[in-house]
């Protein structure tokens, strides 16, 4: 279990195949088991796939303070450089897309390339509505139904992870479709009184995670439109994220976006080929038309 020291700093990660470096990202309430059964192996026949536990998460360090994606971001940059890569593809899922977009900002000279899979970026997404309003008693009754208690000092950002998770656990197509073993586990570890559910609790209680999570911490719509990176936004057409999208859009017009049929906010999971199907196609284009430029300017 490689875990190295950043900024005092235990950072957990793991890496596995060959070729051009793709580092991956997972969101809130999860850890880099998001991607490792499924996704990792798949790519890491043709890549060098790098994911690693965000700070909170996993067996990664939980400092009493710096869950903003600019914090977040700074601790991918170190673990980058103490893993030796210059350039990478970037992949970030919910959360952990703020976290590659961020990245991508302040250190546009190491990213090759930028895929955003239902990334909800505070700066092109309203706020969402606080407790106590008709629309979370409405949600919280929805989860109540499904068997999932929401833990106290949520942040707002993660109300629309926990909808999602309702929404899995009332559709029947989850189990009809092959993915109830994929997702059983994912949907256990986060409800009710388990050990991931009782660490995030302990996070928001012990640390300023509740308040750092919500922060744009700096990543303003100015910022982002100066992205120049290949961008690919991939999102469930059920997403609750869709707002982000509009908003990459608008803000990088050569963003390439693909909506994904019968899914919501957790399709990397629930449709890992398809989705590495076109991370693939993306990076693949990337790749040619990145060594082309270097042959052009060489000539």
């Amino acid at each position: 279990m490689p875990i190295t020291e950043i900024n005092r700093l235990p950072v957990h990660y793991q890496a596995a195949g060959q070729g051009p470096t793709l580092v991956l990202i997972h969101g809130l309430f999860s850890n880099l088991a998001f991607w490792y059964m499924s996704v990792v192996p798949i790519l890491a026949r043709r890549y060098r796939v790098v994911v690693y536990d965000l700070r909170g998460h996993g067996y990664s360090g939980s400092p009493p303070s710096g869950y903003t994606t600019h914090d977040m971001a700074d601790d991918l940059h170190h673990l980058l450089e103490h893993l030796g890569d210059e350039r990478v593809h970037l992949i970030g899922h919910s959360f952990g897309g703020g976290v590659a977009l961020h990245y991508t900002v302040l250190h546009p000279e190491r990213v090759r390339s930028l895929t955003l899979a239902d990334a909800r970026v505070p700066a092109l997404q309203p706020p969402l509505q606080p407790r106590g309003t008709a629309h979370w008693k409405r949600l919280n009754t929805r989860l109540r139904r499904a068997g999932i208690e929401l833990p106290e000092n949520l942040p707002r950002v993660a109300y629309s992870l926990f909808e999602d998770l309702a929404h899995l656990r009332r559709s029947p197509s989850v189990t009809e479709q092959g993915h109830g073993d994929r997702m059983g586990g994912f949907l256990g570890a986060r409800t009710g009184n388990s050990r991931a559910m009782q660490r995030w609790s302990q996070l928001m209680r012990t640390t300023t995670a509740h308040r750092d999570l919500e922060d744009p911490a700096g990543l303003t719509v100015e910022q982002i439109r100066g992205v120049k990176q290949p961008t690919l936004a991939i999102f469930g057409r059920r997403s609750s994220c869709l707002p982000t999208l509009r908003g990459l859009k608008q803000c990088i017009p050569h963003c390439r976006s693909i909506l994904i049929s019968n899914a919501g906010h957790f399709h990397p999971v629930l449709k890992p080929e398809g989705f590495v199907k076109h991370v693939e196609e993306f990076i693949g284009r990337v790749e040619i038309e990145q060594q082309q430029t270097v042959i052009s300017g060489s000539g």
